[in-house]
């Protein structure tokens, strides 16, 4: 994460709960206001960081890492739920039904902070722990140079 002006801030469940929380928040103005363009443009915003922060805590298939199956499916279930939550808001808000809206946004807001001690519980074994960003970095290079150079693909051994 970063930009020019702060190239160096970390990707980690913290910077990444803050930068949704940060975002979230421009929902009760938009909420408030009753401005569809401003929600409907937010919601999407956010689901779609939830979405990308779900994915930084590898699926159980995933070769990178091996360990914190369980606490990297409870995060990933615990991002999904927030996205629904987060579906419910702008689902009242289409309606015209702010007041549930506003409602669904505090919900929302609990769904998330429910999550956090998941979250970070599930952190040691996500690309939020530099060790397994740079596996995966490295993973995703080798696949990379096999689909161009198939010779430098991985070979099981013959069984002559």
């Amino acid at each position: 994460m970063g930009d020019g002006q702060d190239a160096f801030v970390p990707d980690d469940v913290d910077s990444r709960l803050k930068e949704i929380k940060d975002f979230t928040s421009v929902l009760d103005t938009a909420i408030r206001r009753m401005t569809p363009p401003s929600w409907a443009m937010t919601q999407d915003t956010v689901g779609g960081e939830l979405r990308d922060f779900a994915e930084g805590f590898p699926e159980r298939k995933d070769a990178t890492v091996t360990d914190g199956k369980e606490e990297r499916a409870k995060a990933r279930g615990a991002l999904k739920e927030a996205v629904l939550a987060l579906h419910a808001v702008g689902t009242a808000a289409a309606a015209g039904n702010f007041d549930a809206a506003g409602k669904a946004l505090a919900n929302f807001r609990t769904v998330l902070v429910q999550a956090v001690p998941l979250l970070k519980a599930a952190e040691p074994w996500s690309v939020y722990n530099p060790d397994v960003r740079a596996a995966r970095i490295a993973q995703f290079r080798s696949l990379y140079q096999a689909a161009f150079d198939p010779a430098s693909a991985p070979r099981r051994p013959d069984n002559d």
